[in-house]
């Protein structure tokens, strides 16, 4: 049962993540913009639950969600440099914590 309501909470925590940045910094490209947040969205929520579940891997999982975003974020989305690398990196940090 604690297994399901910790993935929950991480499913929940990566979609928050892309809302953040979907809502923040806007598509470049308004063209299946769905698809390409559920492009990002599985690979964020694989690495989230079950790297997360793992012991000394959490700062990994952190690290490799980290770097998803950022790459998400300058292919997909608009803004300057500088908003993209803190709309990624500001939503990651807070998580941190509360992964640990």
């Amino acid at each position: 049962m604690n297994f399901f309501i910790e993935a929950f909470a991480s499913l929940l925590e990566c979609c928050i993540f892309l809302r953040i940045c979907n809502g923040y910094l806007g598509f470049k490209n308004e063209k299946l913009k769905w698809l390409k947040t559920i492009i990002v969205y599985i690979p964020l929520a694989l690495i989230d639950v079950f790297l997360c579940q793992l012991k000394g891997f959490e700062n990994i999982s952190i690290l490799i969600l980290l770097f998803t975003l950022l790459v998400y974020s300058f292919v997909s989305l608009n803004g300057k440099i500088w908003e993209k690398i803190l709309v990624s990196v500001i939503p990651t940090l807070t998580a941190l914590p509360i992964n640990l």
